[in-house]
């Protein structure tokens, strides 16, 4: 049947029970792929009805039937089946399944074991073992049981495994439930994650017996771990990842001597349970090659420990060769190095830096720390952080590409203003990307007065930064810079080759993006609108009313340089305000500049009320109000004339008048109140 068949798919067949019904045997000489997915139905691959019959009546039986045969099977992949308890027959033929390279196992709720013993010889050329999401599943092997259960400890070997992940197996107690060892010679990338119910790694001992010549291995079955570790069993082990794994004793007891993983270069640790930082940190020290370390949702408050060294000693504190560190959700961090020691040289190699939702880490690295080889640098949700680095770091970051800091609550600038001079600037030579996101606090990048050189940045994305009112207060060049992006393409603001001039821009333009009432009551204020203000036409450009009430330090409300912002507003209230002289300051502009404008336009309503040291409405020769309707001045006693050219005292004014031919009002209605008009 078949015979040049090469690949089978079945996906998604919710009534499916088996690909063969019948009593012969099926051969499929050229398969070398077979995929089983969502057929939650599928007693075999191959039955009978009476088969079918048994396996009802009794409840066990393997998917393949020792009829089945796959001489040339490669790659089998079965995913999501609730019927069989295992995978092979115990009587499968020798050819069946022995070219075996890709193997994966996932949500087979009533599986208890993945091979037979029977198969360990066919599996010489697996590459690729992963068991996921199997919550009955006991042991790797089953057991066999017509195999004398005194003889002597079995040695299983995987010569070309280089790929095992054991992901999320509750029920897991070992890999063989009877004396053994395991030996990975190819093996590089280990996980083993969500299995609570067995000790993951153990250190492999001998017994008593042997210290007088016998080689016979003591071991409790009951007690095995689901790895027995020699300088022998992952002897070219370069990946290991160990997550939320209830057992762990051994390693949080720092008994695994530094031989047994002389070749990892790559630890990932998640969700480690009792074990302490010191025992995490003689654990790190022990791997000499290890470049790339991540650590994620554990309870430690530091990584690595420096404890017993003083002044100026080389600290082991850090693996020399580490050039990736991620750490994610360890909510006790406060540190990545004490300030107190020396750092040396701990993290010249490092590259990759992130760092995420570490609550109490207050500083990320002290000044004595450098980054000579950094190129990227990730920081997220830190929200205890006020600044990133200090100027002696930042300026040794000399060939970082890329930082991205987002969602830190308390940032308040990237570099720290430090009391050191740096005559010569700071320079990141190949900075590519900049991204600024979700930093409510941020109100620059460095608040210190230095010179910042930019001259491969490319990329600047910034959002949501409200208090960012300018990038740098010193001198600034970012020549291959086009423009702000709040999100990647998405430009905002006019570019015009000044990143300072667009983020201030930027920043008075998000003030009042789409106000139209403001009112301001009883605060203790000198001015209302900052200066960088005035030099963004749009910064008010909805606001239709403006209340100022009781702001008793107040001296006058408006510029004239920045009254075209207002070109909306239709009322404009200003009422007990103990300290207002004049509402409008006339400052850089010629008569004839403001006898082309009409500086307010479209104002409807204007109340003056109890403002005991108003006295002119402005210094000006020419005011024009061809919108207003009422007009309002109550209780402003020293209130000579709405307007003025006269610059020194009220004496100055000869024959004082409310209005003259200066002030132009089309129609309206007034209403005055307590005035002293001489």
């Amino acid at each position: 049947m078949f015979p040049s068949l090469e690949s089978i798919i079945l996906e998604s067949c919710s009534n499916l029970r088996s690909f063969y019904l019948g009593h012969d045997t099926v051969e499929y000489p050229c398969l070398t792929e077979l995929t089983v997915e969502g057929c939650p139905k599928m007693i075999a691959f191959a039955t009978s009805s009476l088969r079918e019959q048994n396996i009802k009546t009794n409840g066990i039986a393997p998917f393949f039937s020792y009829k089945v045969v796959f001489p040339n099977l490669r790659k089998l992949v079965i995913v999501g089946n609730g019927y069989w308890t295992t995978i092979w027959d115990d009587k499968l033929t020798f050819d069946s399944s022995c070219e075996l390279t890709l193997l994966v196992v996932k949500n087979c709720e009533r599986l208890l074991n993945v091979f037979s013993f029977h198969m360990m010889g066919k599996l010489d050329k697996l590459e690729n073992l992963q068991i996921l999401n199997c919550e009955s599943l006991i042991e790797v092997i089953g057991l066999d049981h017509g195999l004398n259960s005194t003889e002597s400890t079995i040695l299983f070997i995987f010569p070309k495994i280089r790929f095992l992940i054991l992901r999320w197996l509750p029920k897991l107690k070992n890999f063989y439930s009877r004396s053994h060892t395991t030996r990975w010679p190819s093996l590089k990338q280990l996980e083993v994650t969500g299995c609570d119910n067995v000790e993951i790694l153990a250190r492999e001992y001998l017994s008593f017996s042997e210290t007088f010549g016998e080689s016979q291995l003591e071991i409790i079955p009951s007690e095995q771990p689901l790895f027995w570790v020699t300088k022998d069993t992952f002897s070219n082990l370069k990946c290991l990842l160990l997550g939320a794994n209830g057992i762990m004793t051994e390693i949080c007891h720092g008994q695994l001597p530094a031989q047994y993983f002389c070749q990892l270069t790559d630890l990932r640790l998640r969700n480690i349970p009792n074990i302490s930082a010191t025992i995490l940190n003689s654990f790190i020290q022990s791997l000499p090659n290890l470049g790339s370390l991540v650590v994620r949702e554990a309870p430690f408050n530091e990584i690595f420990q420096c404890e017993g060294l003083e002044g100026e000693e080389e600290h082991p504190g850090a693996p020399a060769r580490l050039t990736e560190l991620i750490l994610i959700e360890l909510p006790e961090l406060t540190h990545l190095w004490k300030e107190e020691y020396q750092a040396g040289e701990v993290f010249n190699n490092l590259r990759i830096l992130e760092v995420w939702k570490c609550d109490k880490l207050e500083n990320l690295v002290p000044s004595s720390v450098y980054f000579k080889n950094l190129t990227t640098l990730l920081v997220s949700n830190c929200h205890r952080l006020k600044n990133l680095v200090a100027l002696p770091t930042a300026k040794s970051m000399v060939v970082l590409k890329k930082m991205r800091i987002t969602d830190c609550q308390m940032i308040e600038e990237i570099i720290a203003h430090g009391s050191d001079d740096v005559m010569d600037g700071i320079l990141f030579s190949q900075l590519e990307s900049l991204e600024l996101g979700c930093l409510p606090s941020l109100s620059s990048f460095c608040s210190g007065n230095y010179a910042f050189g930019f001259p491969s940045l490319e990329e600047l994305i910034m959002r949501q930064c409200p208090k960012m009112e300018i990038f740098t207060k010193g001198e600034l060049s970012t020549p291959m810079l086009r423009g702000i992006q709040s999100t990647k393409g998405q430009y905002v603001g006019h570019w015009e080759g000044n990143l300072n001039a667009i983020v201030q821009q930027l920043f008075t333009e998000k003030v009042f993006p789409s106000l139209e009432d403001l009112e301001l009551s009883s605060i203790n204020i000198q001015r209302i609108w900052h200066k960088r203000l005035l030099a963004t036409p749009s910064c008010a450009r909805y606001l239709t009313c403006l209340t100022i009430e009781g702001c008793h330090n107040l001296n006058c409300t408006f510029s004239s340089s920045m009254m075209e912002s207002f070109a909306q507003l239709k009322r404009l209230n200003i009422v007990n305000c103990e300290n207002v002289e004049k509402v409008i300051l006339i400052e850089g502009l010629a008569k004839e500049e403001l006898m082309s404008q009409k500086l307010f336009r479209t104002l409807e309503f204007l109340l003056l009320k109890d403002l005991p040291k108003l006295t002119r409405f402005c210094h000006g020769s020419y005011f024009e109000f061809p919108l207003l309707r009422i007009l309002r001045i109550e209780s402003c006693l020293t209130l000579d004339t709405f307007v003025s050219d006269a610059q020194g005292n009220d004496s100055e004014i000869a024959s004082p008048t409310l209005f003259n031919e200066k002030v132009i009002i089309h129609y309206f209605v007034l209403s005055v109140s307590l005035l002293s008009l001489h």
